[in-house]
């Protein structure tokens, strides 16, 4: 091969590479303009032209938040909720499918367990819409 020929090869590749991050910085706008649309329209969830645009935020735990009810709540009550630390390598933390029953063991504990979320960024989700029908689900 000579010089020339991958000299040009070269080129080739580093216009694609330019083309294909132009493609994704308008990917990302358009994604913008969907994400404010969709706040606009006070929607979480469309079924437009065959997609399902799904637009939310995840409910998220701050975990130390939770360290409470480990006074509040007795151990054998905890159900495998709390896991403590154990081997160096992982730190304590909170099961939280086995957190959410314990709202129901005391008022302080609700408190303490809903004080503990917070939603997460909001994320933007396009699939294939299954049947294609338009409007809100």
């Amino acid at each position: 091969m000579s010089t020339d020929r991958l000299e040009a090869l070269l080129s080739g590749r580093a216009e694609v590479l330019t083309e294909i991050e132009q493609a994704q910085q308008r990917l990302h706008d358009l994604d913008n303009a969907i994400m404010q649309e969709m706040s606009n329209l006070g929607a979480e969830e469309r079924i437009v032209s065959g997609h399902r645009v799904r637009y939310s935020r995840r409910r998220e735990w701050d975990k130390d938040a939770l360290t409470p009810l480990r006074e509040i709540i007795p151990e054998t009550e905890l159900n495998g909720a709390y896991i403590p630390e154990h081997q160096k390598t992982a730190p304590a933390t909170w099961d939280i499918r086995r957190v959410l029953p314990l709202v129901r063991y005391s008022d302080e504990a609700r408190r303490v367990i809903e004080n503990a979320q917070y939603l997460g960024p909001w994320e933007l989700r396009i699939t294939p819409a299954k049947g294609g029908n338009e409007g809100p689900t």
